[in-house]
């Protein structure tokens, strides 16, 4: 019984030991905003995806998320919502510039659920989608990593896109200081009128 404990502790040892000589980056992010035109349907759409995880380990990348959103038009104008649960994406990766700028092609599937608002039914499958894309992926504080590329993808909606991914929480950080600069501005400004 000890032979095999220390033959365990000793694989596990190699594992860690092979895991460290591999270049390994790490990042996340709250998520990621994608705006896009359908070439095939000839429209303008968009979707969303929370809490990005990605690992790049030499030419290769595996990513997931929590949840993505799809398809704005479809939820707007025909009450059809649209969610991708724990899509897993894994990508090969030729290009890498000093480490922030990436090329990648890559296939990304995960489980999706259908809501049709109007027909209060549900709908359950599978969802897959590959293409290529640039990327930027700096790492910032706690390995948090905005994330923003272009992108050219085909998926099981038949969708053809092309379309720029822009990093939510940046979006939301300028947002909110715009929005604090604003409410600062009309503040001083109602101080200054009093006087």
């Amino acid at each position: 019984m000890n032979k095999f404990r220390i033959l365990y502790l000793l694989f596990l040892f190699f594992i860690i030991i092979k895991i460290h000589a591999q270049d390994v980056k790490f990042g996340w992010n709250i998520g990621s905003v994608n705006i896009y035109g359908d070439v095939k349907n000839h429209e303008f759409n968009g979707d969303y995806n929370i809490l990005q995880f990605n690992w790049i380990i030499d030419k290769f990348s595996i990513g997931f998320n929590i949840i993505d959103i799809y398809d704005f038009n479809n939820s707007i104008y025909n009450g059809i919502d649209q969610y991708i649960i724990l899509p897993i994406k894994l990508s090969y990766v030729p290009l890498n510039h000093n480490d922030w700028l990436f090329l990648s092609i890559y296939s990304k599937t995960g489980w999706q659920i259908t809501k049709n608002i109007n027909e209060n039914n549900i709908n359950h499958g599978i969802y897959s989608s590959s293409g290529i894309q640039f990327f930027i992926f700096p790492k910032w504080i706690l390995y948090y990593s905005p994330y923003y590329s272009l992108f050219f993808e085909y998926d099981t909606h038949k969708k053809i896109k092309i379309g720029i991914s822009l990093d939510l929480g940046t979006l939301i950080y300028f947002i909110g200081k715009s929005w604090k600069e604003e409410k600062e501005k009309e503040y001083y400004g109602n101080f200054d009128t009093k006087k």
